[in-house]
């Protein structure tokens, strides 16, 4: 059931293989989404995503367990 006072969180992943339609769709969710619900999408390339949504977005790049370690200077 619906809860004003619960934190809701919503995950939706390869944010960046999403219709043009879908992500003018998200777009509109995103600017009217309730207080206490925070989106976190996933994405492979940050240039496939609409700039739009990425504007909106607070990016925090992840490094996959494929990718080298970080050199240290």
């Amino acid at each position: 059931t619906y809860s004003d006072t619960k934190q809701k969180v919503i995950i939706i992943s390869k944010i960046d293989n999403i219709t043009e339609s879908a992500a003018n769709a998200l777009l509109k969710n995103l600017e009217d989404m309730p207080s206490k619900t925070t989106i976190i999408l996933t994405a492979d390339s940050l240039e496939a995503v609409l700039p739009t949504i990425v504007s909106r977005s607070q990016l925090i790049y992840c490094r996959t367990s494929r990718q080298r370690s970080i050199d240290h200077l």
